[in-house]
């Protein structure tokens, strides 16, 4: 749990962490093994092969999410620093920046969707 904390930057309750490593076990994505240490006997939770593989296609998949919005960042800097106001690029610049932020936090679930979505806004914004 205090790893999990040190990776999230908050620690979250046992009653949200553990059914969810139930079910990470369940879809053989990790596994859990007993451990003594200290005189006492702890379960340490591994990823499997399969979660290792899950875990690259979903940082694959936040990489191209991210991309696509630097992708935008770049392109409205360079056309548009000449043209725009700094007060307006700035606040285009947050708001593309907020974006991402939400965009790389879909759930698993989502993310196709939501890279389906910047692709088509990818492709509105290039036609301007």
């Amino acid at each position: 749990m205090d790893e999990l904390g040190k990776k999230i930057g908050w620690k979250p309750s046992t009653g949200a962490v553990y059914p969810k490593l139930q079910e990470l076990e369940l879809n053989e994505l990790i596994k859990s093994e007993e451990v003594k240490e200290n005189g006492k006997i702890k379960k340490v939770y591994r990823l499997t092969e399969k979660g290792k593989a899950e875990v690259k296609q979903i940082k694959d998949k936040k990489k191209e999410i991210k991309g696509t919005i630097n992708h935008w960042l770049d392109s409205f800097t360079e056309m548009t620093a000449y043209f725009w106001p700094d007060k307006e690029l700035d606040s285009l610049r947050l708001e593309l920046d907020n974006l991402k932020n939400k965009a790389v936090n879909v759930s698993k679930k989502h993310m196709d969707k939501a890279i389906e979505i910047l692709k088509k806004a990818q492709d509105s914004m290039d036609k301007l």
